[in-house]
């Protein structure tokens, strides 16, 4: 009879030694995939809402901490402003700056200027960077290149690790430095020149000239760190349960690359806040 007894508890037994051990791996990794996916749907959704954040960089151990400041928002999911303030460094004075970007230019003005100046093809170098703080580029890098996902809690907040495809943001990395490569003189920097400098058309040709062979060194030195670039980059999102609205989002891209035979590590982290989700502002446009 005893016999019996324990034969019946047994299941009961099993059944609470294992209670916390019901959830496989890969259980959990569809129930934290799926609420990115909620999220990302959730945030679809979203036409307005502001934003604010700091990036600090670390390069061969010299740290710039809240090096980029910047804050802006969202209007019509397609329009965003920004403001943007860079840090002094190394002799070089602050610099600040104003962005509006619309699906089909981009318009920037300098703290120091009144007027918006539309930014020509030249200068695309500012549209890549710009990527950099813009929180939709977040969002599409996040519903495009996600390879793992984890659940995490960090003091009562609910939040996701987010593992990148290491491919994909290598190759956003090249497209951001191969675009400082699309500068050279325009026409227009032509036309400045022999107004305000007075240079005739042999110095600016020879100054054309020293620019080409500056830019072809620089892209030599580009190359090589593509070359031997390796990258580790993810991100923590913290959201809200009863919303699915993101509140925060940090990024964390790591970078070892050869410049010149030397051995570089970069680090460079960005902290966002989103708010204020479904309040419209009006773009600062002339």
């Amino acid at each position: 009879m005893k016999l019996k007894r324990n034969q019946l508890l047994l299941p009961f037994i099993i059944m609470i030694i294992f209670a916390g051990c019901t959830a496989t791996p890969q259980a959990e990794a569809d129930h934290s995939a799926q609420i990115q996916s909620d999220i990302l749907e959730k945030m679809a959704d979203q036409k307005h809402y502001s934003f604010q954040g700091t990036t600090s960089i670390t390069l061969s151990e010299k740290e710039m901490e809240d090096f980029v400041q910047f804050n802006g928002f969202i209007n019509n999911k397609d329009n965003m402003y920004m403001d943007l303030s860079i840090a002094s460094i190394e002799g070089m004075a602050e610099e600040k700056m104003q962005f509006v970007q619309l699906p089909n230019k981009m318009m920037v003005r300098y703290a120091e200027e009144d007027e918006w100046e539309e930014i020509d093809k030249q200068q695309q170098t500012l549209f890549s960077e710009l990527k950099n703080w813009n929180p939709e580029y977040f969002l599409s890098m996040m519903q495009s290149n996600t390879v793992h996902t984890e659940e995490i809690k960090e003091n009562d907040k609910h939040g996701l690790f987010i593992q990148l495809n290491q491919e994909a943001v290598r190759e956003q990395i090249a497209d951001q430095l191969r675009s400082t490569l699309n500068g050279g003189l325009t026409e227009k920097d032509i036309q400045e020149m022999k107004e305000n400098l007075g240079l005739t058309n042999e110095e600016i040709a020879e100054m054309q000239g020293e620019l080409e062979e500056q830019m072809q060194a620089t892209e030599d030195q580009i190359e090589e760190m593509l070359r031997t670039m390796q990258v580790e980059a993810h991100y923590t999102v913290f959201y809200d349960p009863s919303t699915l609205l993101i509140k925060q989002i940090e990024q964390n891209i790591r970078t070892n690359y050869q410049m010149e035979g030397e051995e570089i590590k970069k680090k460079m982290m960005i902290h966002m806040q989103l708010s204020d989700y479904g309040k419209e502002r009006s773009l600062p446009l002339p």
